[in-house]
């Protein structure tokens, strides 16, 4: 069998020539959205970016399908898919504009705990500094003969 799993060109196996450097080429590769492709994902600094897009796409099928819906139950277009392609639209309207009302308070939500998941890391790590700073100034008291309880 000619396995070419990863390009190794023995099926993966770590036992013959090649072993799994197809694996590491694998393991290697960056991220998707980091890749040198030239091109990069617009998104991926906003946070709330692919759910504005959502909602702005679901509001233009939603207004799509209003219009199509209308323009058809009032006879200025004769048509049998228009019949169908109207309310269509409109149901895809309206599950886009639902799917970004529902995802902007998820993302907000995630966002703010992971900024204060940092906020709290650096509270903890002021309070680690002041207290070994407070136990070096005790032990240099003691070394010189200070009383620290006054």
């Amino acid at each position: 069998m000619h396995g070419t799993w990863a390009g190794t060109g023995n099926g993966g196996g770590g036992g013959g020539p090649g072993g799994l450097r197809g694996f590491a080429k694998l393991a290697n590769r960056p991220p998707p959205n980091q890749r040198q492709t030239g091109c990069r994902d617009p998104c991926a600094e906003i946070p709330l970016c692919r759910a504005i897009v959502t909602l702005i796409m679901g509001g233009l099928l939603l207004v799509a399908g209003i219009v199509i819906t209308a323009l058809h139950y009032s006879g200025r277009i004769q048509s049998e898919d228009t019949g169908t392609v109207g309310p269509v639209l409109l149901c895809l309207g309206f599950m886009f504009c639902l799917l970004g009302i529902v995802w902007i308070p998820i993302l907000r939500r995630k966002q703010a705990r992971r900024e204060g998941t940092d906020f709290y890391e650096a509270q903890a790590e002021r309070v680690r500094l002041e207290a070994a700073r407070q136990k070096e100034l005790a032990e240099a008291d003691k070394l010189h003969g200070h009383n620290p309880i006054v």
